[in-house]
């Protein structure tokens, strides 16, 4: 067996199988079955029907070509067939995720075929047109510029271009021989060279020199426009530009454009071949990737792969308006804006429909100088997940490492416990709008009966409003909404609707809102925290009344509460728009007195914040009051609570400064060891003034004895 060997150099690496400086067996690979006759490698495997692998390590993949000297002495076939392997993650090529060359189909239409695997699925990327049914020798030469950029070369002749990018890591480039018994010895090789790739012919183009400028994603019904799909593009620059083989990227599919000199300032429709008839101007595309009407992604690379802008967009991200039935185009706004999809884009306002081929109706110029907004956060695993209303592009982040995705920031630590914490961390969007961001985070626990209450509930909003439901983290610990349920029951206890809500950091002692409208709750009330309402498809709450439950992820019962419109202050003659509040969390959720109307001096609400109505009850023994100082206009109530050894009955009387009695309430009521009893000002049959009172409590139990308390509060205005 002759010698060979292997020739190293910084960017360039050279493997002549015919050389004498290294050991065939010294190479990583299946080399038994490989062998070096006349200076080439050969396959030389037994007589049986195999795949022979040879790999060599090579890590290279950026500004890279490969060369080498194929000959197959025969006609490929599926059976008989070649793989080319230049990027490899491993040396198991079948399994590996890698890029691969293909030569070996059925028929005599036999052309080469550039694949890429991932995670097991092969997916075609592009193929030639070369016929090599009949085998024989061929020079291949592979090249990939540092955008993913690659060129497939045949005999030095330009066979195929594709743009692909996904797979940045490799460890092996290699050989992958499929044969039946009789051409296990008919595959040759020579001259494998892996070297810096140097693109000569690169031009000097940027991205945004074109840009899109408007699309017809849903053509019908027609307005006054060809019923047609087109996508118009626009020349920034002050140079004329060939558009020859660049490429068009439709939610994944690839589209190359023919010849056309783009003149500055100039604007042109690309449309399907079959609308050709349609259109007097334009480009015609062969190979049209159809437009989705919800959402998309379309990109518009050159012919060197350089990206030079991207559309993306959902149809949330577009100003809902009548126009989305279809017919209407949606136009750019501001040619030099190149950050904000939500602002910068909009449905033309042409009678026609649009403007294909001319400046857009709505052209303008969109000043963006908001921040951007966090919107929530969780925890995965040891990674903090931020989502804002907008792309952020940078921060100050420097604990460790942090990726960027879209409107989505995450911050990678080593760990995260359960103790709480804080950063700040500063964040900046497309345009350069900063917001400093100071967070708690810790990782999240399940949560259990005890941690998380019913707070706050609105049944009936007013009209444009969204009813809401509000919870309470009661715990010391951060909780995560996962997999946390809300739903509602009908008298017998049977679910009506159950919805699951999104992973979020419920802070401790914090309020969380749940509704279908984040904007509406924001409309009609005072929100003092915007990034504790979570929107969601809340089950319909009825006006009269209903149950409303919390369960975890596992169906344990967090919460339940039978609400009634009759929970509401008794002399409030319209509720609409009124929330119900919980006045205490020490007190049972279904206890009556333990709910009432917001104040009207928050406007009828309180999310996201501590109750209006809310009332801190005491450790003092015997009877007491949570709150003795009452206004006459905030339509307030005297709550009494009782601590006490043993159950009592009790009557209650109010009395003047004087002595003079104004009310008296509660006659012979049932008290619990541990209770509360509230006392409404406005139904006083006196009419009650500014000054100093006496609630006096007269009680007694079963055994005979008797207690009397005498309680001093006062009224304001």
């Amino acid at each position: 067996m002759r010698k060979c060997c292997v020739i190293i150099f910084v960017l360039f690496v050279t493997i002549g199988f015919g050389q004498t400086n290294l050991l065939f067996d010294e190479w990583v690979g299946e080399g038994v079955f490989y062998e070096i006759q006349d200076e080439r490698l050969i396959l030389n495997a037994p007589k049986e029907t195999g795949k022979r692998v040879w790999t060599y390590p090579s890590n290279e993949f950026e500004n890279t070509k490969w060369e080498i000297d194929i000959q197959l002495d025969f006609a490929p076939s599926l059976s008989n067939a070649l793989d080319f392997y230049v990027m490899a993650d491993q040396k198991e090529l079948e399994s590996a995720n890698a890029y691969f060359l293909h030569w070996g189909s059925s028929g005599s239409e036999d052309v080469l075929i550039f694949y890429k695997r991932t995670n097991g699925a092969k997916q075609e990327l592009v193929s030639g047109s070369t016929i090599l049914a009949e085998g024989g020798e061929i020079h291949l030469s592979i090249t990939r510029n540092d955008f993913g950029f690659w060129q497939i070369f045949l005999n030095d002749t330009l066979e195929m271009t594709v743009f692909d990018d996904e797979l940045i890591n490799t460890n092996f480039v290699g050989l992958l021989c499929s044969h039946t018994s009789t051409r296990a010895n008919s595959f040759s090789f020579d001259n494998l060279k892996i070297s810096e790739f140097i693109d000569v012919e690169q031009e000097e183009r940027k991205q945004y020199d074109v840009v899109f400028t408007e699309f017809m994603i849903d053509e019908n019904p027609s307005i006054f426009l060809p019923e047609s799909q087109f996508i118009e593009l626009y020349n920034r620059t002050n140079n004329t530009i060939n558009l020859e083989k660049w490429q068009l990227v439709v939610n994944g599919k690839s589209t190359f454009l023919p010849s056309h000199q783009l003149k500055p300032d100039e604007y042109i429709i690309l449309f399907s071949k079959e609308d050709s008839t349609l259109w007097n101007d334009g480009i015609t595309l062969d190979n049209w990737q159809d437009l989705k009407d919800k959402e998309g992604n379309i990109s518009l690379r050159t012919n060197k792969g350089v990206l030079i802008d991207e559309f993306v967009y959902h149809e949330s991200l577009i100003e809902s308006s009548h126009k989305e039935n279809g017919g209407w185009s949606l136009e750019r706004k501001d040619i030099n804006f190149f950050c904000d999809i939500i602002h910068n884009w909009g449905y033309s306002i042409d009678q026609k429909g649009g403007t294909p081929n001319h400046e857009n109706s709505i052209q303008s110029i969109v000043v963006d100088d908001e921040s951007p907004v966090l919107l929530s956060t969780y925890v995965m695993e040891n990674n903090l997940v931020l989502s804002f209303n907008e792309e952020v592009v940078s921060s100050d982040f420097v604990l460790g490492s942090i990726i960027y995705q879209s409107e989505t920031l995450t911050l990678s630590f080593d760990t995260i416990t359960t103790d709480l914490e804080e950063i700040e961390i500063n964040v900046r969007d497309c345009i350069g709008n900063n917001n400093a961001i100071q967070l708690e985070y810790a990782r999240p626990q399940k949560p259990k009966r005890g941690d998380i209450f019913i707070s706050e509930i609105l049944v009936d909003p007013l009209n444009g409003g969204e009813e809401f439901i509000e919870l309470y983290n009661a715990s010391n610990f951060v909780l995560d909404f996962s997999n946390t349920k809300v739903g509602t029951k009908n008298e017998e206890g049977e679910w009506k609707e159950l919805i699951t809500l999104d992973s979020a950091l419920f802070l401790p002692k914090t309020y969380w809102i749940i509704s279908k409208s984040k904007e509406s709750i924001l409309d009609f009330y005072n929100v003092s925290f915007p990034n504790q309402i979570m929107e969601a498809q809340l089950p319909t709450l009825t006006n009269s009344e209903g149950i409303i439950s919390v369960l975890n992820g596992d169906a344990e019962l967090l919460d339940e509460f039978s609400y009634s419109e009759n929970l509401h202050y008794s002399l409030l003659e319209n509720t609409k728009g009124v929330s119900l509040e919980r006045l205490s969390f020490d007190l049972e959720t279904n206890d009556n007195e333990n709910w009432n109307s917001a104040s009207e001096l928050i406007d009828w609400g309180s999310p996201t914040t501590q109750n209006s109505q809310f009332q801190e009850l005491t450790n003092k023994q015997g009877a007491s009051l949570t709150n003795d100082i009452l206004s006459l206009n905030r339509n307030q109530e005297l709550a009494i609570q009782f601590q006490e050894e043993s159950d009592w009955v009790a009557s209650f009387s109010v009395y003047f400064r004087n002595g003079y009695k104004v009310a008296s309430f509660g006659e012979s009521t049932y008290i619990a060891k541990n209770g509360i009893i509230h006392w409404d000002l406005m139904t006083s049959s006196s009419v009650l003034t500014i000054g100093f009172y006496i609630v006096v409590i007269e009680m007694y139990n079963e055994k005979g004895d008797s207690k009397l308390y005498k309680l001093p509060f006062v009224i304001t205005e």
